[in-house]
């Protein structure tokens, strides 16, 4: 018996998805009627998959009027970039020092 995704879930993933792919761009207004059309819900769950992004700091909230993306700056993109490189060196360095001490055991 496999557990299906909370439509507040399936909400998030595709908000945050969408932003993150640049298909939404810092500074588009965004509305719960659009997500919720897109996805074929009710508006309760996007409600609060944009209370959810925007505790993430990936949208900002205006009552009765939507969403806006808030927009990355270059700076910030690099500084994730070079950060998610320190840790991806680090985790392959660790991943080729266990697999090399597999290698030596008879």
């Amino acid at each position: 018996m496999g557990s299906a995704v909370p439509t507040s879930e399936r909400a998030y993933l595709y908000t945050k998805g969408q932003i993150l792919d640049g298909d939404l761009a810092g500074g588009d207004l965004i509305s719960e009627g659009m997500v919720s059309e897109a996805l074929g819900m009710s508006r309760t769950p996007v409600r609060e998959a944009f209370l959810r992004l925007e505790a993430e700091g990936l949208l900002r909230l205006y009552p009765k009027r939507g969403a806006v993306v808030v927009p990355v700056s270059d700076k910030e993109v690099e500084a994730v970039l070079e950060t998610r490189e320190l840790v991806e060196s680090f985790a392959a360095e660790k991943v080729a020092a266990l697999r090399g001490l597999r290698e030596d055991r008879p």
